[in-house]
């Protein structure tokens, strides 16, 4: 289990079908520190490498190159996803520069909670309180 609070970067794994949660420490090395189904997280920015995208379109293959930034909080199921502020987030590297809501394609960059969850049948991004204004002042 992570200690509560630890800076981290997620991203779905495509080749588990889990998440990978990499430490994102200042100062430490960026390691893979666990594969969950499903991570509660705090204080989050939604992050796309523009260069990594761009290789996505050229190469037409995957590669690590979005995920979320924030602090790991305590069990994944002590939120309710039916909070009217919850909504749902995606990220398509061939349709969007961004993550964006699922439905509206409105672009996201900051949350201050996010719920991501991870099962054989859907993958699912949760965000509370969302910012749609980019902020280029907090490098994470």
């Amino acid at each position: 289990m992570l200690p509560l609070n630890s800076k981290v970067y997620v991203y779905k794994n495509l080749h588990k079908d889990l998440w990978s949660v990499r430490n994102h420490q200042t100062g430490e090395k960026r390691l893979v520190l666990e594969y969950t189904e499903n991570i509660l997280l705090s204080t989050c920015v939604f992050h796309v490498s523009e260069s990594g995208r761009k290789g996505v379109l050229r190469e037409k293959r995957k590669n690590v190159h979005a995920g979320v930034i924030g602090l790991v909080q305590a069990d994944v199921w002590d939120w309710d996803e039916s909070h009217e502020l919850a909504t749902e987030i995606t990220y398509d590297p061939y349709k969007n520069t961004s993550f964006v809501i699922k439905g509206t394609d409105e672009p996201v960059y900051t949350a201050s909670i996010v719920a991501m969850l991870c099962n054989k049948l859907e993958t699912r991004v949760i965000g509370f309180q969302l910012n749609k204004e980019p902020n280029h002042d907090s490098k994470s």
